[in-house]
């Protein structure tokens, strides 16, 4: 038992499955699951049986541990063993336990069957005739294999399977009847591999269409792998050779994780809905309903438990050989293997250890000792360091280490210039290191080349040495350096890399060339290490930063971490992490680790040796003599590079090419086939991220080259540009270019949000698209790109919910789209119909088959027959409905499968659309009700369009359009609206009165005209209905404000908003509004409760204002009248004996200003008053601040200097001036009345068609009067100088007849004189815009 013992299980009955009762039997199905609701003890689950043979029981029994934390993934059980084994992610290590049973009755303790498996995707599998587990580790890039008996099991006893040419090892399948072991490798590059359970005579079976292979499985019926996909969603299958590959299955929506066989069922989990699914192998049809363990529980890992899944061999070879450590089976027979660090002895069946007990390790050093720990045991949060050396002298401190990895020797600097080497191996107790050279400088730096045995250092002075460490001869290759540092040896290359105050350099290892500069210094650098596959350095700075270059000096786009711990110091690879060393906040030694595969930063660790001086890795498999041929600039392939193996063990490259490119005859480039240009479909593949062209007459397919690959939402096709349009993820862009990827440009932009689907209105080249919610966006919208490129919003709707297709009809000027909407938890989707000018939106399906809607997305129209289809990717179904929603009829039904139909296209014949679920298009003849596939192993097809020259169904023309290009009698922007058509103009223009014109300003409309022809008034002086201005609305008589809150609306660029909603309604008694919005300054008393028209109230005055009446009165406006009822209050500019000057005070209430004090020398300002405050009462704070100076006699007024005081003078030039004034007006009123005598002059009444029209003389005879002959000879000399023909009749609207007039000749200001003329220009214009719809 281990000393990190697991805990005793014991059995517990689940109950969310339906229980029968059946007889007890040792078979059926295993599963691991994790409940990440709640902390819970179950881990395993057992379910009798198997779904589709015979009675089974859906009772399951679950396995209850005392520790709740441990999280199993994958799993195998030895059946005859009754051993079984699992991985556990929570403590990163693989557990058995003995006596499985299906009842768990005589199941034992769980213990460690092995320690320190990386953090990354483990699967484990067993050879049952051998009793031998094997498992991935895609952390560590390696396959590894461990005798399975318990009475065997020794948790530091592996072997190392396969580890070159690996990238992410991930699933793993044995048939040990065939000694075969299958695995998937999920790089860059996915592919699945095959060898024998040795790792020998490896073949590369498959390397393309594959994006995640997470799980294999080996039928040994079929001889056959299945396989499962977590990105493409497939259920696989292939021969033992590869060949003959099918898709089984594609499970939409899913993340699969496990697969397992049992005769003609395979069993898949699916943790995206914690479903266990169940499916013929051959057909992939449903053989069962899915299943789920306990509410809350994700079921991941499932073997199978049946005696005939285990067939055995007739001789067990392995019992006759009583192997040492582990037996692996052969073709034909067994053979002895021996684990890490021991070698199998010519009696082929014992083992002896050749090196130490850490074959694979990290070294770390100190000033006194090095010390080693397990590279397996590197990844818990803290472990010890085992000691293998110590100096035994504080004066022996070591500065610097590197390793010979295969012959385990180590090189270390100890003090400034003495090197010595020592075996990794030998016994600490036993100190002995033997000096290999003494230098006359001060060493900086120390590397190992593995290739030729030499050791390279650098010196405080600028030299740079080597040494054979065979012969013991050293060379200077440089001594022009300044301060070089961190030497490091690039085997492959035959140089050697070092940092110094120039930078990062190279030179050749024998100093025939260089040294080069790579990386100009800019911050200093600590430390530096190689990536010998992929030539890159990396090092840490000065400012705690990783950086990377290739070692010719060419930028690197590796993703590194954006800062590292403060301070860090030593930086190594291995294999895809980069470690390195800090000190962590504690004072304690720490390193840390960066994962360069998926980007994810991994646990900091720390150990027990302190104050690190070194850290090197000690991995035969780092110091090969030659690298990976596909990691260095993808292996020169354009596209794919695979390292392939054979069946007799040959490696080589391989270039390969993406579907839809072909190998060029170089065998590295990859070449796309040009794209025809007519009858064709081109659709989204958003597995691979690619849009195809699919030739209907050929089937043949090619990828059409975006300029840089997203994420397409949307596809068209132009035929008469012969472009194509798409929209993508992470932009606003309408994109726009020719098939073969040339002439692209930009067609406009879709802000906010990034256009989902598109279309385009052949008549006027309008593009019209609905967009996808982009972050931090509030609403998504319908909208149209004019020609121009300028964008136009026609639709809002609200952010939560979401937009699908969208179809326009020109001829008819109607568009539809389809929702789903999101209210609350409450999602009422819909197809909806409107004009192409956004307006007359209406819900016109909402149910298919009398359900509500799922999720409508595609729609296409029969132009020829005025039909509408629509798809419902939810409900699985396509209707055929008419145009306003009505006699739908369900077209396709694929409800009862498991697949997403999503986008439509209609040619008049065949209905195309895309099906997550198929791999390929599907034609849909609606006449003969017939299916045609187009195109096969693609991946989950999503945006689609189809182009045929002869196709029946053409996008009819809208005749108001098509004039003039496109733009019908507009000056801009036609746009098709019902029956009609709708005027709009480009950005920074707006539509005037005409409703043709489109100038530099924009007016909204005078009046808005509701339904029952309610006309909303505005106040034609105080609103300028330019766009941005914000102006209150009246209602008409007998009419209030239907929302109390909304007292004004917005002037848009295309109209007042929000006009769409009821603003008036009918309203028995008329009221004024609670607040007081016309009136400035004004608050009606909150006690005032009779707010009807005619009532008085009191009302308050705002800080700083004062009252003017007792009152305020609701007029039949609805408005407070009057507006004048507040005063501003201001203070007077006088103080005593003093004053405030007028240019720097506002004698506003709070003001504070600064006064001046009169007499000069006789008053002066108060030294503890600066400032006068100006109070609500009107009056300063204070008035005495002008004091009198001490000793002064001069009485209030200062005399002058002759003895006239300045007062007196004052007052005496003001009565100088107002008897001239005086004088002045004597005059001009003497003249006037000698002209007046010359031509007497009256104002005349002359009545018209109920108007009156007064005479001015003053103004000169207004034309629409007849002026007597007379008069006009006498009139000489008039008193306007304007030109008469120019002057207009002062006209006067007559009174409306239920009012009267005062004797004053005023109106009764209840009511008002004009309250019904602006009602009725209103309702003018309303006819006005009647006639012009």
């Amino acid at each position: 038992m281990s000393t990190l013992a697991l805990y005793i299980a014991v059995m517990i009955v689940g109950s969310s499955m339906s229980q029968t009762t059946e007889e007890d039997k040792e078979m059926g199905l295993i599963f691991t699951g994790w409940n990440h609701q709640k902390v819970e003890n179950v881990h395993f689950w057992h379910l009798q049986g198997m779904p589709g043979y015979g009675n089974f029981s859906l009772s399951v029994q679950g396995l209850l541990f005392n520790y709740p934390y441990n999280h199993y993934l994958s799993l195998d059980v030895d059946y005859r063993e009754k051993v079984m084994y699992a991985y556990n992610t929570h403590l990163r290590t693989i557990d058995y336990v003995a006596g499985y049973t299906a009842d768990y009755k005589n199941i034992g303790d769980f213990d460690f069957f092995h320690e320190g498996l990386s953090s990354s995707t483990i699967q484990v599998a067993l050879d049952w005739i051998s009793h031998t587990l094997y498992w991935t580790d895609s952390g560590y890039r390696w396959i590894l294999a461990a005798a399975a008996l318990p009475e065997k099991i020794n948790s530091e006893f592996y072997k190392v399977i396969v580890e070159t040419n690996l990238d992410a090892p991930d699933g793993l399948a044995i048939d040990p009847l065939d000694a075969f072991l299958f695995w998937s490798d999920n790089g860059e590059h996915p592919k699945i591999e095959r060898s024998n359970l040795l790792g020998g005579q490896r073949k590369t079976l498959i390397t393309s269409r594959l994006a995640n292979p997470l799980s294999l499985e080996a039928d040994l019926l079929s001889k056959r792998i299945f396989w499962i996909d977590s990105i493409t969603e497939n259920i696989e299958s292939a021969t033992y050779d590869g060949e003959d590959r099918k898709i089984i299955k594609r499970i939409v929506f899913s993340i699969l994780f496990d697969l397992a066989i049992y005769r003609d069922v395979v069993v898949v989990t699916d943790i995206s809905d914690d479903l266990i699914m169940f499916y013929n192998k051959t057909s992939g049809a449903r053989i069962y309903d899915s299943l789920y363990l306990d509410s809350g529980d994700t079921t991941y890992g499932v073997a199978t438990y049946f005696k005939e899944d285990q067939p055995i061999r007739e001789t067990d070879h392995c019992l006759s050989l009583n192997c040492d450590h582990m037996c692996i089976t052969t073709e034909e027979s067994a053979v002895c293997a021996c684990s890490e660090g021991y070698m199998l002895n010519p009696d082929s069946h014992t083992c002896d250890e050749v090196s130490g007990g850490q074959h694979r390790a990290i070294i770390f050093a100190n000033a006194t000792q090095i010390c080693l720990t397990d590279i397996r045991h590197a990844n818990l949060p803290f472990f010890q360091c085992d000691t293998a050396f110590v100096t035994g002298s504080t004066n022996e401190q070591i500065r610097f280490l590197d390793v010979d990895m295969h012959d385990r020797v180590m090189y270390f600097v100890v003090g400034n210039s003495t090197i010595y080497q020592r075996p990794v191996d030998l016994p600490k107790e036993n100190s002995a290191k033997m000096l290999l050279h003494t230098t006359s400088g001060i060493i900086m730096s120390l590397a190992f080349d593995w290739v030729d045995k030499l050791l390279f250092w650098s010196e405080l002075d600028g030299s740079i040495f080597l040494l054979s460490t065979e012969t013991s001869e050293s060379k200077t290759l440089t001594n022009k350096t300044s301060n070089p540092q961190n030497v490091a040896v690039l085997a492959h290359d035959r140089s050697i890399v070092w940092t110094d105050d120039g930078g990062i350099k190279t030179m050749a290892i024998d100093a025939s060339s260089g040294p080069t500069v790579i990386k100009p210094a800019s911050t200093a650098i600590r430390a530096i290490t190689v990536d010998y596959d992929r030539k890159l350095i990396y090092w840490i700075q000065a400012d705690d930063v990783i950086g990377s270059i290739h070692i010719n000096g060419e930028a690197d786009d590796t993703k590194l971490p954006s800062k590292i711990q403060k301070g860090a110091y030593l930086i190594e690879l291995y294999k895809e992490k980069l470690t390195w060393v800090f000190t962590s906040s504690s004072g304690n030694t720490a390193y840390a680790t960066y994962d360069r595969s998926s980007g994810k930063d991994l646990a900091n660790i720390t150990h027990d040796i302190q104050n690190v001086v070194a850290m090197k890795y000690l991995d035969p498999s780092l110091q090969r003599n030659d690298t990976s041929p596909c990691a260095h600039e993808n292996g020169g392939c354009e596209q794919i590079c695979v390292t392939h193996h054979t069946d007799s063990d040959i490696f080589m490259k391989k270039c390969e090419c993406e579907i839809g490119y072909t190998l060029h005859s170089d065998s590295a480039t990859c070449n796309v086939a040009e794209p025809v240009g007519d009858n064709f479909i081109l659709v989204f593949d958003a597995t691979y991220e690619e849009v195809r062209q699919i030739d209907m007459s050929t089937l043949n397919h090619v990828v059409i080259p975006l300029p840089e690959p997203e994420f397409v939402y949307g596809i068209h096709y132009d035929p008469l540009s012969t472009r194509m349009l798409w929209s993508q993820a992470n932009d606003f862009i309408v994109h726009s270019m020719l098939l073969n990827g040339s002439n692209y440009k930009e067609m406009g932009y879709t802000l906010p949000g990034s256009a989902r689907c598109l279309t385009i209105d052949e008549t006027t080249k309008n593009i019209y698209y609905t967009t996808y919610p982009a972050p931090g966006m509030e609403q998504q919208h319908v909208g149209l790109i004019a020609p121009s490129g300028h964008n136009i919003k026609l639709v809002d709707v609200s952010v939560e919910d979401r937009l699908g297709n969208i179809a326009v009809h020109p001829k008819l000027g109607l568009m539809f789209y389809t929702v789903l909407e999101f209210t609350g938890s409450v999602i009422t989707s819909y197809v909806a119909k409107a004009n192409m000018d956004g307006t007359q939106v209406t819900r016109i399906i909402s149910s298919v088959d009398g359900m509500s809607l799922g999720t409508p997305d595609g729609v296409a129209i029969d132009y020829q027959n005025d039909m509408l289809y629509w798809s419902d990717s939810y409900r699985n179904k396509i209707q055929r409905c008419n145009l306003d929603g009505t006699l739908c009829v369900t077209i396709v039904d694929l409800s009862d499968e498991e697949t997403s139909i999503r986008d439509l296209v209609f040619d008049g014949t065949n209905l195309y659309f895309t099906d997550y679920a198929k791999d390929s298009v599907t034609a849909f003849n609606v006449s003969a009700n017939s299916t045609k596939q187009y195109g096969s192993n693609f991946g989950r097809l999503r945006s689609l369009d189809v182009y045929k020259s002869n196709w029946p169904n053409v996008q009819p023309v809208n005749s108001l359009c098509s004039p003039n290009g496109g733009i019908g009698d507009c000056s801009s922007i036609c746009v098709p609206a019902g029956t009609g058509r709708v005027c709009m103009c480009e950005e920074g223009e707006h539509l005037q009165e005409d409703g043709r014109s489109c100038g530099l300003k924009y007016h909204c409309d005078k009046v808005i005209v509701q339904e029952e022809g309610v006309i909303i008034t505005f106040d034609q002086y105080a609103c300028s209905r330019l766009a941005g201005a914000k102006c209150e609305y009246f209602c008409p008589y007998g009419y209030s404000k239907a929302n109390k809150s909304i007292n004004t609306l917005q002037c848009r660029n295309d109209g007042w908003t929000p006009q769409f909603e009821m603003l008036c309604v009918k309203s028995d008694v008329l009221e004024c509004p609670v607040s007081t919005s016309n009136l400035q300054n004004v608050a009606v008393d909150k006690s005032c409760k009779d707010i009807s028209v005619g009532s008085a109230c009191a009302y308050q005055c705002n800080t700083g204002f004062q009252k003017k009446y007792d009152g305020v009165v609701c007029r039949v406006d609805q408005v407070w009248h009057p507006t004048d009822a507040c005063t501003e209050i201001k203070c007077h500019n006088l103080v005593e004996n003093g004053y405030v000057p007028l240019d720097k005070c506002d004698f506003m209430v709070n003001s504070e200003c600064n006064y001046v004090c009169g007499g000069k020398g006789v008053y002066e300002q108060s030294k503890t008053v600066t400032k006068v405050k100006c109070l609500q009462n009107g009056q300063w704070n204070q008035t005495d601040v002008c004091l009198e100076v001490s000793g002064s006699s001069a009485p209030l007024s200062e005399k002058s200097s002759d003895g006239i005081s300045k007062a007196g003078a004052i007052t005496g030039i003001i009565l100088l001036i107002l008897v001239i004034i005086a004088l002045v007006a004597v005059i001009f009123f003497v003249v006037r009345r000698m002209q007046s005598s010359k031509s007497p002059y009256s104002a005349s009444y002359h009545g018209r068609s109920g108007t009156t029209a007064i005479e001015n003389p003053g103004y000169g005879i207004t034309p629409s009067a007849t002026p007597a002959p007379q008069r006009r000879e006498s009139d000489n000399q008039p008193y306007s100088g304007s030109d008469l023909s120019q002057q207009e009749q002062v006209t006067f609207e007559p009174l409306p007849g239920n009012l009267t007039v005062e004797s004053e000749g005023m109106v009764n200001p209840l009511y008002g004189a004009n309250d019904t003329s602006d009602q009725r220009n209103g309702q003018e214009d309303a006819r006005k815009y009647q006639n012009f719809e």
